[in-house]
């Protein structure tokens, strides 16, 4: 090991990546007029493109009537409700994506415009983007081959270095509280994260109660966890235990593939007292039981 790293002394290195990227629910679709979806919110970012038509979106109190050539993002966590307003129907495109990036999903949150009007800059970039997709479904590659899943993943790609771009344009200088916020948000993020991993290695030695976990979490920055509750909530636009649901979800659809696991191994390791109580709430977050889940794939 020592030889090791006196010969990699000089070495200039690229990042570990560690992280999850998720791009699903994408389709295109003509509705008719007065089509409507229900108050609802995900744990994704959601990008909707008007390609005809219009429709008035609700989100977070405000209204916003999104026309033909306009593009939407909507954070995660956030309550909103569609309805297709134009005469003639309407015709759009919709996706959802996850990077497990909690500073870019921070940046997004903070900094990042909702609607984008057609003829905007940004517009016209994330226009060409979402064409692309578009593009998959036209030529008829609904398959889920090697090739057409990197195809997606390239644009995705494409996508998250324009908001990244957009976001760092528009981010004005914060308040030194701002970034305290983001910071401990930031903080808070990662050791839960961490303390998820270790968990899930070594259930054995770690407690089973989340709250407890959380709270600890807090408290080991220095935090109440009133306060730490709060500026995570502010930051990330979910709360700490939605993050760690989310990571639990991850990883719970990750083990329950491995047909070598039983459902009472892979709930200890998720921190779960028992099976039953894991089997409840993975039908809560998929609408499906463990062994359902793993039948259908």
């Amino acid at each position: 090991m020592s030889n090791t790293k006196h010969f990699l002394a000089q070495a200039h290195r690229l990042p570990v990546l560690d992280w999850n990227l998720n791009f699903f629910g994408a389709h295109s679709q003509q509705v008719d007029p007065g089509w409507h979806v229900p108050p609802d919110s995900h744990a994704a970012f959601e990008i909707i493109y008007v390609l005809a038509g219009s429709q008035y979106t609700t989100f977070d109190h405000d209204m916003y009537h999104v026309q033909t050539g306009d593009v939407l993002i909507i954070p995660p966590g956030f309550v909103h409700e569609i309805s297709c307003v134009d005469e003639n129907g309407m015709t759009y495109f919709c996706a959802h994506f996850k990077i497990d990036d909690p500073e870019f999903v921070r940046d997004m949150i903070q900094h990042c415009e909702i609607h984008y009007k057609n003829g905007s800059p940004e517009n016209r970039g994330l226009q060409d983007i979402v064409l692309k997709w578009i593009g998959i479904i036209d030529a008829g590659s609904s398959k889920t081959g090697f090739y057409t899943k990197m195809q997606i993943q390239i644009v995705l790609s494409e996508l998250l270095l324009m908001l990244h771009s957009i976001t760092n344009r528009t981010n004005e200088a914060a308040s030194g509280a701002n970034v305290n916020a983001s910071l401990y948000a930031k903080e808070i993020a990662e050791r839960i994260k961490s303390a998820f991993k270790k968990q899930s290695l070594q259930p054995e030695y770690y407690e089973l109660s989340e709250t407890l976990r959380i709270e600890k979490v807090m408290h080991s920055i220095g935090l109440s966890s009133g306060y730490g509750y709060e500026v995570f909530k502010n930051v990330y636009g979910i709360s700490p235990r939605e993050y760690l649901s989310q990571l639990k979800l991850k990883e719970a659809k990750a083990l329950i593939k491995d047909t070598q696991m039983s459902i009472q191994m892979i709930s200890k390791r998720l921190g779960y007292k028992n099976a039953s109580h894991f089997s409840r709430q993975f039908k809560r977050w998929t609408g499906a039981s463990p062994l359902q889940y793993r039948n259908d794939k």
